[in-house]
């Protein structure tokens, strides 16, 4: 069994425990609810992942390696 990358499984447990949730919204019967819960995951899930691949280019951009990962609006 392959496993995940360091960016998937951040998004993967943040989804899992987020997911406890999702019955709390679905019990009212208000539809903007469940419709905020899944713009709220989806954006976190996003922001998760940004945050993550600029760390990677900061830390190619540090070790002077993989030129196509690095940050250079920092400079």
């Amino acid at each position: 069994m392959r496993q995940l990358t360091r960016e998937h499984q951040a998004v993967s447990n943040f989804k899992t425990a987020i997911a406890q949730l999702r019955p709390i919204v679905e019990d009212d019967e208000a539809i903007q609810y469940p419709r905020f819960y899944d713009s709220y995951e989806g954006a976190i899930s996003n922001f998760i992942l940004s945050e993550l691949y600029i760390r990677q280019g900061e830390r190619c951009d540090v070790l002077d390696v993989f030129p196509a990962n690095r940050i250079k609006y920092f400079k």
